[in-house]
């Protein structure tokens, strides 16, 4: 089973230590199986390379964290309905591989991952692992009460690559590969330090990988685009406002914004025309402009130019301006 040393100081980290090699080979995968469970989180593993089969655990457990250096030979991973049943835990398992290579698959997402390359598991929902030769792995398992108000939902980051694209990726690969070679000689306060700054390191990652997740992108987009069309709609009445104008408003380049409006199959400055044509028309409807005229409102809500302002009308709503306003819209 997995051993612990014991040390005096409060919270300090408990070494973590167990190895196959002396149990009989028949018993040797039910063993590790159980040291797993108990070490990390309730799995079902499964053998592909039962009769020669070999492995070890080593690492620490402080609070909130647990870092694990694995070497084992290939083998199936699931954590399934039962496993979550039976023990709980509401926390994150990330794999990094340090040698061989590790197949990772949760939420409909799935990843091969190399060495210095790392990947999410949530352990409130199945996921499975797969490696067919044998593997050194550095599992992390962070509990989820050291992001509370820290770190953005991880649902979308699952299963994918934590290196690709980033730059803190390398420093927690480095940082854990250190803390384990070197957790058996620190004192306990410089310990708890230590342990203390890859968690700091593991949030900032975390962070990163969400804000590279296509729904994080997805979503930046779509605020940004929500915060454009409501520049336009409070300066639609201002006969200067054109892209420039819109670009130093919220603080986005003219190429980017136009980019946005791509979704909708529009640009800017067809927005903005839209925009006040169709505020044009609504005005048109209204009983409370019934006095103006059509080229008052024309100009007030932008148009300098009140026969392209006839053309684009008619184009827009297949009528006159005039024609629009008598038959009530």
């Amino acid at each position: 089973m997995a051993t612990t040393s014991e040390r005096p100081e409060a919270n300090a980290p408990r070494l973590i230590s167990a190895r196959t090699d002396h149990v009989p080979q028949r018993e040797k995968f039910s063993y590790w199986n159980e040291v797993i469970c108990r070490t990390v989180v309730d799995l079902d593993c499964r053998p592909i390379e039962q009769p020669n089969f070999e492995a070890s655990i080593g690492g620490f457990d402080v609070d909130g964290l647990g870092v694990y250096d694995i070497h084992t030979r290939a083998h199936l991973v699931f954590r399934g309905r039962p496993e979550i049943t039976r023990m709980d835990s509401d926390a994150l398992i990330i794999n990094y591989v340090s040698a061989g290579s590790l197949y990772s698959e949760q939420d409909k997402r799935a990843v091969d991952l190399q060495v210095g390359d790392g990947a999410i598991c949530d352990a409130a929902r199945p996921y499975f692992l797969r490696f067919d030769r044998p593997l050194g792995c550095i599992s992390i398992k962070l509990d989820k009460s050291e992001l509370r108000h820290r770190v953005d939902s991880v649902d979308g980051i699952t299963a994918q690559s934590l290196a690709a694209g980033s730059t803190l990726n390398p420093l927690v690969f480095d940082c854990t590969r250190s803390l384990i070679r070197n957790m058996p000689t620190m004192t306990g306060p410089s310990a708890v330090r230590a342990a203390d700054l890859l968690k700091e390191l593991l949030v900032a990652t975390l962070s990163e990988a969400i804000r590279r997740s296509p729904s994080a992108l997805s979503a930046y987009r779509g605020a940004a685009l929500l915060r454009v069309k409501s520049f336009v709609e409070e300066h639609l009445c201002d006969p200067d406002l054109d892209a420039q104008k819109v670009s130093l408003g919220v603080h986005l380049s003219t190429r980017y914004i136009n980019k946005l409006f791509e979704v909708e199959d529009s640009s800017l400055v067809r927005h903005i025309w839209q925009r006040r044509l169709d505020r044009c028309a609504a005005r048109l409807r209204d009983l409370a402009w019934a006095n103006a005229s059509i080229s008052t409102i024309a100009m007030e809500l932008g148009f300098n130019d009140l026969s392209h302002f006839s053309r684009a009308f008619r184009r827009r709503f297949n009528r006159s301006p005039r024609d629009y306003r008598a038959a009530g819209g």
